[in-house]
């Protein structure tokens, strides 16, 4: 897999590089940090680059092509159970 997906671009990335990846399609199931580089001795490519997977920007892109909905929802739930943690007290919501 590294062969096909990185090989190609491995001229243009150093070692210690950031690698930003925008996976498409099927490729957001594969991870990436686990590709092994065959040379000069069997590793992940993890150890050579600080990788990070955009996918949600990705995602984000995909979103905007979609149609906005035409009516206006909301759906919300609240009044849940109160904290047991040292936080602020919150009210209860009211009931209707």
């Amino acid at each position: 897999m590294f062969a096909m997906l990185v090989e190609p671009a491995k001229r243009l990335i150093t070692p210690g590089s950031r690698v930003i990846l925008l996976p498409a399609e099927s490729l957001y199931g594969l991870n990436f940090e686990t590709l092994i580089v065959p040379d000069p001795q069997p590793h992940f490519w993890i150890e050579d680059v600080t990788l990070t997977t955009g996918s949600s920007l990705t995602m984000l892109a995909a979103s905007a092509t979609q149609p906005r909905p035409k009516d206006k929802s909301l759906f919300l739930v609240g009044d849940t159970k109160r904290p047991t943690l040292r936080l602020p007290r919150f009210r209860r919501l009211p009931r209707k």
